[in-house]
């Protein structure tokens, strides 16, 4: 790629006017030619990944499709933090100091000293980066796995699979590069547009055909069940609060959600972050510093499947939830919405302790 053609947007955060850090803008001023190569280096690493992978699956080669699908995503994600500040790249290790000092005062890629994070830490990060982001836990944790070879892989379900969600990934990641797809996949753009739009088809008709057969089945049911079937919906409302989230994925919670079938009460279940927002006191005098205190909690959730307890429509995973026209990508909530047993302090020290 030419240099200059890449920088549709460098990725820094501006305060929107409701005061939260959830957009990226264009801001080219701190780029120089090291970071500007890193990424180019990245992009290229990852185009090359991703085509063996389309390259593989033409020739029912399932297993290097695997290894060489998440590859071409790790790169790809990594062209993304780098390009949003190349200490994101660095894992959170005390011997990683002098490549975090380098980094932040002179990235270069081609550092010899540099060691960066993995395909997890990249989704680690990116999830934090890209609310929106368009796979779901499930799919994530898969690939990580296929690509760490702590999964099994042999068969072209699972390999299919793993390219599609790479590809689904690698479009988000390449529109926020400002990146030509035909530059990136080459000979394979046709085959990769094909596979992504079978995707989608292939998911609007899997929740179509959900949703009817949930109506289906609710008719019949308040057909035999006459007079009875308003009492029951009551208890089947009921019954949805105590779904376990766990049941749906690990690290998901639960919170009420209107029902785009039946209308009755179901649940929606995702995954949760909270920031801390914190004030300060201004001070008595001037001899008094100004103290910081904790305002409240900013509580942020990611929907990743849906249970109704009165039809039965059950939704697994971001992109039929999307389908369905449920709530999706970033939403802001308060505790109360996910229930008296949710203590944000405690979440917050739960899930981020591992990055202290």
């Amino acid at each position: 790629m030419a240099e200059g053609t890449t920088t549709k947007w460098t990725p820094s955060y501006k305060q929107s006017q409701s005061g939260t850090r959830d957009r990226l803008v264009p801001d080219h001023a701190g780029e120089d030619a090291a970071v500007r190569r890193g990424e180019r280096t990245l992009i290229a690493s990852a185009s090359a990944w991703v085509q063996e992978a389309l390259l593989a699956w033409s020739e029912d080669d399932f297993r290097k499709v695997s290894a060489a699908a998440p590859l071409g995503v790790e790169h790809l994600g990594k062209a993304v933090l780098w390009r949003t500040a190349p200490t994101l790249l660095v894992p959170l290790s005390r011997d990683a100091e002098p490549v975090l000092f380098a980094l932040a005062t002179k990235p270069d890629l081609d550092d010899p000293r540099l060691k960066t994070i993995g395909l997890s830490g990249v989704f680690d990060r990116l999830l934090r980066l890209l609310p929106d982001f368009p796979i779901d836990d499930k799919a994530i944790k898969r690939m990580v796995g296929v690509r760490n070879g702590a999964m099994h892989v042999g068969t072209s379900s699972t390999s299919r699979r793993v390219l599609l969600d790479s590809l689904v990934v690698c479009r988000v990641l390449l529109e926020l590069l400002g990146h030509d797809l035909g530059e990136f996949y080459g000979e394979h753009l046709n085959s990769a547009r094909e596979m992504m739009d079978k995707q989608r088809t292939e998911i609007g008709d899997r929740v179509a055909a959900k949703r009817a057969k949930a109506a289906r089945d609710l008719a019949a049911l308040q057909e035999r069940m006459g007079s009875r079937f308003d009492g029951w919906i009551d208890d089947k409302e009921l019954e949805a609060e105590e779904l376990s989230p766990s049941d749906f994925g690990a690290d998901l919670w639960g919170m009420e959600q209107e029902c785009p079938g039946c209308g009755c009460r179901g649940r929606l279940f995702g995954r949760v972050e909270v920031d801390p927002q914190i004030e300060e006191q201004p001070p008595v005098d001037e001899t008094t510093p100004p103290e910081a205190f904790l305002a409240g909690w900013t509580i942020e959730f990611y929907p990743e499947a849906f249970m109704c307890c009165v039809c039965e429509f059950i939704l697994h995973g971001r992109e039929e939830v999307t389908e369905a026209s449920l709530p999706s990508g970033r939403q802001e909530i308060t505790a109360d919405d996910l229930g008296v047993e949710f203590d944000p302090a405690a979440y917050a020290e739960q899930r981020y302790s591992r990055w202290n």
